[in-house]
């Protein structure tokens, strides 16, 4: 976890006037920790490499441990276990050595892609038990040393080796500008030229001692560093003592690693006591020990980067040594903290006003540490410090003292003084404060504040107020609105007092502050920024300036520094703007909160100590800001680290490399970038877009990365931008792709649909074409075979009618057949009845009827009884219409006898019973009879019916 862990580092106020730089010598290190729970590897940490691109490498007890400003990574190299050395050649090849082994790792932006040991073909007798503890690149070699050999590879194929001339050891290699040095144990330094060591006259001095580390030193020198004896400067002839106050103080700590800061200062890694800042003088500007927030005071490595800040690869953890920030933190390591409200230089000493009483900062000369005092007197909550007239004042929650360094002496009992001024500007005569309850007259007599008398007519807290040219008094009421308050010409009464709230046009009149820009009256409601209109006596919004100060319009307070400077406070934001020409510029802005640090709640303050040092008042210290110095490459840089692209279920992953424009396959179409800082920051936030998808940018936020799941076809530019705490927004990072279509929508699928259509077109229109012909032909037999339909269906109606006639004509003949079947019945009954009545008469009268008559007479009966041609007649007529009745009947049921085939004649005409008995000439029940045989010859069942047997034949 990033921690803010200790007080400023100072180095940038150097310039200052020479009593500021000696009041702010001490405690100058802002120190961010890294521990191993942070980095998820070993503890121990030997060596750093920072590449151009900003990526930071650690030789680590686990491997190969790289951090990108964001994330920690551990690449765990198979050869190499424990990684003790890394130098870096470019963004794309750092050198690591381990024990018997080194090589070179292939990078891609920060991502280990492969392992080369270059240790593969020497013997094996040879590299035995040899660790490699240091590495550089010198004249287009790369040099891996050892205590017993020097293996120097020429970056093609060639491994050459330098062994101690005197079958020694050697200590450790250091390079200054293109010279490299080695120092071989019980003899001295040699310089490598070539393959070869060339030993310095007069370094026998060291030959009892270890030589650790030398870097270049002013006046074409070098500084030399050694494990007993401290510091030694090399001119090019002779090796000197360093006799400084550093050389007495590092001999008991060990040396072990020293790198320059800058042309003039140094920083001093030990094993015993952490880490000293010097100066080219041999003054200790700094120790930074466990004392001061470092981790541990076994110091293993140091590396500047690109900011000029520091890293330290420690025997436990990693930290981040922050030499260049714009903001200098005073911050307070425990829970037992300050808060800063106020505070001034007075005679070249620092004086604070905090809720615990007044406290002095003096210098205490070069040993690093400050001695700070309590006030006598002044305990309790200090609200403001002034100094008037060579005298120093603070407004107090008991009243108002005079403060020197022996104690505070009460000059009003009016409890809780905020601000003091004079009443009239250019002139001291007379001052007026704002309190707790009251305004306070001050007169200022013989060079010290008398006060005169509380001005009656105004009861009411206002710990902020400005006065107009035209004499008014603004002030802000501590909880809500504002007054415009008018004195009488002596000050000895308020006139009139006129009261503002958000009924008066305020967005917000909760907290509510005064500032006087360019000598207008300005009002910060935290929402928006308003001014007096003297015309209309009323208050409008300052739209100018709200448009001049953007988001710092929302200000809830702005202070000026009198010098044509404004802060503006927004929350825990700072910014200052400066005046030029009737246009606000901002000179430097900062997110305290992101800062881990946070202003004073009640009543943030940002104090003005000089022209060239600010103060800003913080809950728990505070921090220094000196305007115009801008810190070495301020401009933020950010670089996207790592781009993933998945399937749509995650379950196939590819690396894209970031170099270069990609094309993927559909099934890729989620993708995962990963980006971070191009330097160390302290919580930078981004804000991305996806040109071609999402063209709007996304909120800022602190994730350092973005995904974008299921994309469709096309062509993308995925944009990038991060902004620092200052406030500084990098340049836009950038990286075009292209997602290609599924294989169903490609290209060549396309082609092959176009073809296919097209095939399939010609196929539908010779389908078409031959079904219109098949439709006409079918339309033309359909013609054809209606005008055959008709004229069937007239022949079937004409045949019809014809049947009809023919049906009517055989219903006639079968009328006329049951007609004449039924008179031949009623004759045969006529005859009958005559028969009986001649034989009745001729029983009658006997003899008187003569029998000649009456045998004539039924001789001719009879005759006409048994007429056979009369039934020949009738069957030919009935065979006729009845379609060959007698001919099917008689084929069908050929043992039918004449009479059967009678009664059958007869059924079918639908004659009865009754009518039946007479045409037969018997008696009903012979026709039952006759029935009941008919039905046995055509062997029909007890259910079936003659009748309708006989009439379906």
């Amino acid at each position: 976890m990033l921690r803010i862990s200790a007080i400023a580092f100072l180095l940038s106020f150097m310039a200052l006037h020479t009593c500021y730089a000696q009041l702010f010598s001490y405690k100058k290190a802002n120190v961010v920790n890294f521990s191993q729970s942070d980095y998820k590897a070993a503890n121990q940490n030997w060596s750093i490499a920072v590449a151009p691109d900003g990526m930071v490498y650690f030789g680590n007890n686990n491997g190969l441990l790289a951090y990108d400003g964001i994330k920690w990574e551990l690449s765990r190299i198979p050869e190499i276990n424990l990684v003790r050395s890394v130098a870096m050649d470019n963004d794309s090849i750092i050198f690591v050595g381990g024990f018997e082994e080194f090589g070179f790792v292939v990078l891609s932006k920060g991502n280990l892609i492969r392992y080369e040991s270059l240790s593969t073909d020497i013997p094996h007798d040879i590299i035995h038990n040899q660790e490699i503890w240091r590495i550089f690149l010198n004249k287009g070699k790369v040099y891996f040393q050892s205590f017993g050999i020097i293996f120097v590879w020429d970056g093609k194929n060639a491994i050459s080796k330098i062994l101690p001339p005197n079958n020694s050891s050697f200590v450790l290699l250091n390079k200054v500008a293109d010279r490299l040095f080695i120092h071989e144990i019980g003899y001295g330094l040699h310089e490598i030229s070539g393959d070869s060591l060339v030993f310095l006259e007069g370094s026998e001095i060291f030959a009892k001692d270890e030589v650790k580390n030398m870097v270049s030193f002013p006046g074409n020198k070098i500084l030399i560093g050694t494990a007993n004896h401290g510091f030694y400067i090399y001119d090019g002839h002779d090796f000197k003592p360093w006799n400084v106050n550093i050389n007495t103080i590092v001999k008991g700590a060990e040396i072990n690693h020293c790198i320059a800061i800058d042309s003039t200062h140094f920083m001093v890694g030990t094993i015993v006591e952490g880490i000293y800042v010097i100066n080219a003088n041999g003054d200790i500007l700094q120790q930074i020990s466990t004392n001061e927030f470092l981790q541990n005071n076994t110091v293993l490595g140091l590396q500047s980067d690109a900011q000029g800040n520091v890293w330290a690869a420690l025997d436990r953890g990693i930290d981040y040594i922050r030499i260049n920030d714009p903001l200098n933190f005073y911050l307070s390591p425990n829970t037992s903290s300050r808060s800063v409200y106020d505070a001034v230089i007075f005679n070249n000493k620092l004086w604070l006003a905090t809720n615990q009483g007044v406290f002095l900062y003096e210098n205490a000369g070069n040993q690093g540490v400050a001695n700070y005092k309590l006030i006598p007197g002044s305990q309790g909550h200090v609200w403001m410090l002034k100094v008037i007239e060579g005298k120093l004042y603070c407004g107090h929650n008991n009243g108002t003292f005079l403060i020197t360094e022996n104690g505070a002496e009460l000059i009003s009992a009016v409890h809780g003084g905020f601000m003091i001024r004079p009443l009239k500007e250019n002139e001291n005569r007379y001052f007026i404060q704002s309190t707790y309850n009251s305004l306070v007259l001050y007169e200022n007599q013989h060079g010290k504040l008398n006060m005169l008398h509380e001005i009656p007519g105004f009861r009411e807290p206002v710990p902020l107020f400005e006065i107009d040219y035209l004499g008014n008094i603004w002030a802000a009421h501590m909880k809500h609105g504002l007054y415009k308050i008018r004195l009488n010409k002596d000050a000895s009464m308020v006139e009139k007092a006129m009261y503002f709230d958000n009924s008066h046009g305020l967005a917000n009149d909760k907290e509510i502050s005064i500032v006087k820009v360019e000598g207008r009256i300005v009002i910060c409601s935290g929402e928006k920024l308003y001014t007096y209109d003297d015309l209309t006596d009323s208050l409008v919004v300052f739209t100018k300036l709200n448009d001049a100060l953007g988001d710092f319009s929302k200000s809830n307070k702005i202070i000026s520094d009198g010098a044509g400077k404004y802060w503006c406070i927004h929350g825990n934001k700072i910014a200052l703007f400066a005046m030029n020409q009737n246009h606000f510029e901002k000179m430097f802005s900062y997110d305290l909160e992101r800062q881990g640090v946070f202003l004073t709640y009640s009543f943030p303050n940002i104090s003005i100590l000089s022209d060239s040092l600010h103060l800003v008042c913080l809950d728990n210290g505070f921090a220094l800001y000196k305007p115009g110095i801008v810190p070495p490459n301020s401009k933020s840089h950010l670089s996207i680290r790592k781009i993933r692209a998945f399937d749509t279920d995650r379950t196939n992953m590819v690396w894209v490399n970031p170099l270069f424009t990609v094309t993927l396959q559909h099934k890729f179409s989620t993708l995962e970038f990963s980006f971070s800082p191009v330097q160390q920051m302290v919580n930078p936030l981004f804000r991305y877009r996806l040109r071609g998808s999402k063209e709007n940018w996304s909120e800022w936020i602190n994730a350092a990365s973005a995904t974008f799941e299921r994309l469709p076809p096309g062509e993308f530019t995925f944009e990038v931008q991060m902004v620092g705490i200052d406030g500084t927004e990098s340049d836009i990072e950038s990286y075009s792709f292209r997602i290609l279509p599924p294989w169903y929508n490609s290209v060549a699928a396309r082609m092959l649909y176009f073809l296919f259509s097209l095939v399939l077109f010609l196929a539908m229109r010779i389908y078409f074409k031959k079904r219109i012909q098949q439709q006409a032909n079918q339309i033309h037999l359909s013609e054809i075979e209606r005008h055959i339909h008709e004229k069937m269906e007239a022949e079937q109606e004409l045949i019809l009618l014809r049947n009809l006639k023919l049906q009517d004509e055989l219903t006639r003949q079968n009328i006329d057949l049951a007609n004449f079947t039924l008179n031949a019945s009623k004759t045969n009954v006529l005859l009958s009845e005559l028969k009986e009545e001649i034989v009745k008469q001729k029983s009658e009268l006997g003899n008187r009827y003569p029998k000649y008559y009456s045998e004539r007479l039924l001789k001719l009966i009879e005759a006409n009884e048994t007429n056979e041609d009369a039934w020949n007649m009738f069957e030919m007529h009935f065979d006729k219409v009845n379609n060959h009745f007698f001919k099917r009947l008689k084929e069908s049921y050929p043992d039918l006898t004449p009479s059967d085939m009678k009664l059958c004649a007869f059924l079918r005409l639908n004659l009865n019973t009754k009518e039946i008995a007479p045409l037969l000439n018997i008696t009903i029940r012979g026709v039952e009879i006759r029935r009941y045989r008919l039905r046995k010859r055509l062997a029909l069942h007890t259910e079936d019916n003659l009748i309708d047997f006989i009439m379906k034949f």
